[in-house]
């Protein structure tokens, strides 16, 4: 298996199963987190880790694209299928702030939020 490192300036092979992207994705994730390399190869491991999460992104939607579920036959012998219900964790967790969070402090928890992800305050 080839490191993150040395294949971060690399096209990703589109044949790369998923399990094996995303097995990559949290080692590159998890060398980011510790903080430990240098700038330039924080900056490699952070491009191979957008890439990897595109690939892992790609290959879900064409895996929820298939996933039907079968219903029964109409009547000229065709299954009948319906597109696959499901809700991310992403949707599940905010539904749950939306639901446990009093209207009045969205905005300020929302914009508080931005900032502290490094996305400018707004000072209007």
């Amino acid at each position: 298996m080839t490191t993150p490192s040395s294949e971060a300036g690399r096209a990703l092979d589109p044949s790369l199963p998923f399990e094996e992207a995303l097995q990559e994705l949290e080692t590159v994730l998890r060398r980011l987190e510790e903080g430990q390399d240098r700038l330039e190869e924080t900056l490699r491991l952070y491009e191979r880790g957008v890439v990897l999460l595109q690939h892992c992104r790609e290959l879900l939607q064409q895996a929820e694209a298939k996933v039907q579920q079968l219903t029964g036959i109409d009547e000229q012998g065709r299954p009948r299928l319906e597109p696959f219900a499901h809700t991310s964790r992403l949707a599940q967790a905010r539904q749950e702030w939306d639901a446990d969070t009093p209207e009045q402090d969205r905005p300020l928890l929302a914009k508080r939020n931005n900032h502290s992800q490094g996305e400018p305050e707004d000072r209007s």
